[in-house]
């Protein structure tokens, strides 16, 4: 069964991913081949994909089709085997995280700026430990890796990606 994700990952895009993997329930021996090309998006949305893959039973393969930025490292990495394009980009970086604000959008109080900073700590902990489970990198590694980067934001390519481990093999063939 193939599944595509050619978009910002997004809480319509777990529904649909959802259906297609319920709506085809009667194959269940069949691999979910998943094809991505996406720029990220909502970190908690691509978890969810992430776990509908690893649950379903199937055997999952993943495509990385010319990007696979932020949280879509989080699908792409759901792959029990997962291949990349020779010129494929990945990126990773620290997730982004709404804060709660006030009716102006700009002040928060003490206690909610320290509740929010600890909730992004917690999904870059876990963000990163999910990378370092599925790579040879250490979550300390990963952020070493980003601190780096000029702008906060890790950019790659697939051969990068297939010695650290991320990548099965590099070369797809489509058709």
């Amino acid at each position: 069964m193939d599944i595509f994700i050619l978009e910002p990952i997004t809480n319509n895009v777990v529904n649909r991913v959802l259906q297609e993997i319920i709506l085809n329930k009667e194959n269940k021996d069949a691999n979910l081949t998943v094809y991505l090309n996406s720029v990220g998006g909502d970190v908690e949305s691509a978890y969810a994909i992430y776990e509908i893959l690893r649950l379903s039973g199937r055997k999952v393969i993943t495509y990385a089709i010319h990007e696979v930025f932020s949280c879509a490292v989080t699908i792409y990495l759901a792959g029990d085997e997962r291949y990349a394009t020779e010129y494929s980009n990945f990126m990773i970086h620290e997730p982004y995280h709404e804060f709660d604000q006030d009716e102006s959008g700009l002040n928060m109080t003490t206690s909610s700026y320290k509740r929010n900073l600890k909730e992004l700590e917690e999904v870059t902990n876990e963000f990163f430990k999910l990378i370092s489970n599925n790579t040879t990198l250490t979550p300390q590694r990963i952020k070493n890796f980003i601190a780096k980067s000029k702008n906060g934001d890790w950019y790659f390519r697939s051969s990068l990606a297939k010695k650290i481990g991320m990548v099965t093999k590099i070369g797809v063939n489509l058709v």
